[in-house]
């Protein structure tokens, strides 16, 4: 899944980022996106204050978009290595 957000100016990704537009970067529907993020296949939110506000730190996105499969494989070997233990 390749985007073209990547190649924006970094001031455009200065600061935090709502659910809304992270799901209409990914192009997915608000369940898909909210399964990917259980699974770990997504970056987790920066900052949660109570059950509606929750926002992504806009660079986690990025980099998130500049290579999903590359994120993931990165940033999931703690829990695979836990599922292993177990």
């Amino acid at each position: 899944m390749q985007s073209n957000c990547t190649s924006t100016a970094p001031a455009t990704w200065a600061g935090l980022m709502d659910a809304k537009k992270f799901i209409k970067l990914l192009d997915c529907s608000r369940a898909h996106f909210y399964s990917l993020l259980k699974e770990g296949k997504l970056p987790q939110p920066a900052l949660r204050q109570g059950p509606r506000f929750t926002r992504w730190r806009a660079t986690d996105v990025q980099a998130y978009l500049a290579d999903p499969a590359a994120w993931v494989t990165m940033n999931n070997k703690g829990a695979q290595a836990e599922e292993v233990t177990q």
